[in-house]
């Protein structure tokens, strides 16, 4: 308790904190004028959707524009494969394009735990999932920011490391991923160019944390006509750092320097995947951001420039290699996958620049609280930074006067006794970047605030069954949940006169129990259910979105509940409500 008091009466952190949830509230109560769209509601799963499982958020393809249609994998078997991709090259039809729409289809022959999913084209990750575990699933991403790496031959990667083991997940997937190109102007706001942070073995911009690897570094080299640069990141945290938020540390920041100035951080982001805690709560409805990450992070470098075009990139993670340390256990991970986006004009010379301002700071405190005498433990780590820029580029265009700002903070509290845990982590954080351009240079401006939340109530009884614990082993867990995740996100891209806006606000609750006995078989907390006397569970899900492309484009919200149990282990629809509109 001293430490809630001792952070609620920290000025610094209350103000950042007041600052940026003003902003939020600003964001997702802006009225959107609907001015007599079209308007599509579903009441009945079945109307919506032809599959198990699927994201309920789904891109509303533009009115009286017929896609042009790329196959790019059909209905491809993924059995025994690890980390080996399949790759697929693929010819793009020659025009232009001004929207792009992924769908990724897939069934299961048999039983399979969740895994991951991930796509790269040409090397950069353009979708960040995972699968289910069961039966089939679709999904669908608006991909437009990558529009310009579809151009030509294309080389896709998939990535679905999967495991066959026969009378235990004899499952093996077969996998179909859909390419959508709407024929238009493409946005000035898509970039130009792409650049991977780094090449695995088998040529995809994707690399890895672990407690003996918490730095990872790279050199890149941008083109000489560059204006503008900025990064993203997709994460993925797994093993024991799957929920890093129970460990301790909690927080688990990406600290990224850009020639050895801090230039950013990146939020590692909670996922509960569909094997996640218990798997009858995410049947058939997932958590938010499960079967694919909606947005990754966005962070504007350009004021850096003014160093030159070759940079020398370390991204540093946080906490992780302190948590593996307390838990005497080397499995903690974090995957990344990204790139730099890169916005060119021919003809342009870069000749330096100056640097007018610059702040940049990273904070993390911790307090820990044993009450004496009891098994209770109760941890808070709160972190914060603030990191801004403004400088002149210098050009043969004229001098590009660029300001950025980054900012931001994550909560974490957790407390833990031998019959419960509750677990609570808050990330929020602002990413800004405008400049007025200069000759032929468009102005632009680039938004991104985001808010992810996860609070997670557990009760529980755990008895040994097994005379030690050594792997394998078996246990009897009576376990009681209460969950809530969300996500508050809001988008803006403007490049001269093409403007974009995305507006995102999820929330899922799962009220849920079992009483089960599970055979343990890894080090990392993997376990098989060997019995179930007992399981139930209710999972609500709403959604509130705008997207707009140049003001035009669709809203959507839906609440759906669902509800399984051992008489309904594939669960069932208890209420859905599905809406589009057309705006305007």
């Amino acid at each position: 308790m001293r430490s809630v008091i001792k952070m609620l009466y920290n000025k610094k952190i209350l103000r950042y904190i007041l600052i940026i949830t003003l902003l939020m509230i600003l964001a997702t109560i802006m009225p959107v004028p609907v001015k007599g769209g079209e308007t599509f509601i579903f009441n009945d799963p079945r109307q919506f959707s032809s599959y198990w499982s699927f994201e309920p958020y789904k891109p509303l393809p533009p009115p009286d524009v017929q896609p042009v249609v790329v196959k790019i994998a059909e209905n491809v078997s993924f059995a025994t494969t690890g980390f080996t991709p399949q790759t697929f090259t693929v010819d793009i039809p020659p025009g232009k394009y001004g929207r792009a729409i992924l769908n990724v289809s897939m069934r299961l022959t048999d039983r399979q735990y969740d895994r991951i999913f991930w796509i790269f084209a040409n090397g950069i990750p353009i979708y960040w999932g995972s699968t289910v575990q069961r039966l089939n699933s679709t999904a669908e991403a608006d991909v437009t920011l990558f529009l310009n790496l579809f151009k030509e031959r294309v080389n896709f990667s998939i990535v679905l490391p999967n495991w066959v083991v026969p009378n235990l997940v004899p499952g093996v997937f077969l996998v179909n991923v859909t390419l959508y190109l709407y024929p238009g102007e493409t946005p000035a706001w898509v970039p130009t160019d792409y650049i991977p942070l780094w090449k695995d073995q088998y040529g995809d911009s994707l690399a890895e944390f672990t407690p003996s690897k918490t730095i990872l570094e790279t050199s890149v080299s941008l083109p000489s006509d560059v204006y503008r640069v900025a990064m993203y990141l997709f994460t993925k945290p797994g093993r024991l750092d799957e929920f890093f938020y129970g460990n301790i540390p909690s927080v688990r920041d990406i600290l990224t320097y850009y020639n050895d100035r801090l230039a950013a951080v990146f939020h590692v982001f909670p996922t509960i995947y569909t094997g996640g805690i218990f798997p009858l709560y995410w049947r058939p409805m997932t958590s938010v951001n499960t079967h694919y990450m909606k947005s990754p992070e966005i962070v504007d470098l350009t004021p850096h420039l003014v160093y030159g075009t070759d940079a020398k990139i370390r991204l540093e993670i946080t906490g992780m290699k302190l948590a593996s340390e307390r838990a005497s256990s080397p499995h903690f991970s974090v995957f990344v996958g990204g790139a730099l986006l890169v916005w060119r004009k021919p003809g342009l010379s870069l000749l330096g620049g100056e640097l007018k301002s610059s702040e940049a700071w990273y904070r993390s405190e911790p307090w820990i609280i044993d009450l004496a005498g009891t098994p209770v433990s109760d941890y808070t780590e709160v972190t914060r930074y603030r990191i801004s820029y403004t400088a002149v580029l210098k050009t043969s265009e004229g001098d590009l006067n660029i300001s950025t700002l980054s900012t931001g903070y994550t909560i974490a509290t957790v407390l833990t006794s031998d019959t419960y845990t509750n677990l609570t982590l808050l990330q929020s954080f602002i990413n800004y970047a405008t400049s007025p351009g200069a000759g032929s240079i468009p102005r632009f401006l680039e938004r991104q605030i985001g808010t992810w939340y996860i609070d997670m109530r557990t009760k529980y009884i755990e008895t040994l069954v097994s005379p030690t614990r050594e792997i394998p082993y078996i246990v009897d867990l009576e376990e009681k949940d209460l969950i809530k995740v969300s996500q508050t996100s809001m988008m803006r891209f403007r490049v001269g006169e093409d403007c974009y806006r995305e507006d995102v606000s999820e929330e899922v609750y799962v009220d849920g129990g079992f009483v089960a006995r599970l055979r343990i078989i890894d080090p990392y907390g993997g376990a098989v259910v060997i019995g179930l006397p007992s399981a139930s569970s209710t999972t609500t899900k709403t959604l509130k979105a705008t997207v707009l492309y140049n003001f035009v484009g669709y809203t959507e919200e839906f609440k759906i509940v669902t509800e399984a149990s051992l008489t309904k282990i594939f669960g069932d629809f208890r209420e859905f409500y599905i809406k589009y509109a057309r705006v305007p």
